[in-house]
């Protein structure tokens, strides 16, 4: 069983925020609200297509190609533990499934959700409730796009009812709103998934920006969290 260290530092809280995915699993770390550190693993499949020409090509291959999905989950959840134990954060906070969401890319998301949840109440004595932060889709990308200039807020579309659009927040735009901010260092170093420079640099360059604002909603939002969880306690 892994050792989670207690910081008797009551200065000190690092909070963790988690964007959960078989490909690309982003971790950012805060400390005292500031963003200081970020990772993301990696896995894949042997059967996916141009696999081999990947492998003739000479490309830097980060993580492991797994040919199980249970693999996948089973590895990224293992990285995420041992980071887990290195940052020693006090709060862990997770993207929320989709609440419509169905097929089985999602199934395996909601899989990957919960071995993390499980390992982390089990292995790091993390309470489920407290410690273990649930931030929903709407919520990080709402966050999101309040970084963006506000003509980038909305869509140049309009409801029936003559109320504009809300910007829907697609990956490229979480991008920019992360890229708003003081923070945007946390996106050196990695990459697009579609782009040659793959092939030496880590992708992740469109799945930390999630993590970053599933972990600053938290911060942004404690007292609210904190009255839910004294609500369950009553």
């Amino acid at each position: 069983m892994r050792q989670r260290r207690i910081d008797t530092k009551n200065n000190i809280e690092r909070v963790v925020g988690i964007d959960q995915s078989l490909s690309n699993c982003a971790c950012v770390l805060f400390v005292n609200g500031a963003p200081t550190d970020r990772v993301v693993f990696h896995t894949g499949c042997p059967t996916t297509k141009n696999y081999k020409d990947k492998i003739r090509r000479g490309d830097t291959i980060f993580g492991k190609y797994i040919k199980s999905p249970t693999g996948q989950v089973e590895y990224i959840t293992s990285e995420v533990m041992k980071q887990m134990v290195k940052w020693n954060p006090h709060k862990v906070c997770l993207e929320g499934l989709a609440f419509a969401a169905t097929g089985m890319k999602e199934r395996q998301l909601a899989g990957l959700y919960h071995s993390i949840i499980t390992c982390l109440h089990r292995e790091l004595d993390y309470c489920l409730d407290k410690d273990l932060i649930t931030v929903t889709p709407t919520q990080v990308k709402k966050i999101g796009r309040e970084q963006l200039p506000e003509e980038k807020q909305h869509l140049q579309e309009w409801t029936s009812r003559g109320k504009q659009k809300l910007n829907p927040m697609k990956k490229k735009d979480m991008v920019e709103a992360l890229q708003c901010t003081e923070h945007a260092w946390l996106l050196e170093g990695y990459t697009r998934s579609t782009l040659v420079a793959s092939r030496k640099m880590q992708t992740g360059w469109s799945d930390i920006p999630d993590a970053y604002y599933i972990g600053k909603f938290y911060i942004e939002n404690k007292q609210q969290f904190n009255k839910q969880y004294k609500g369950q306690d009553m």
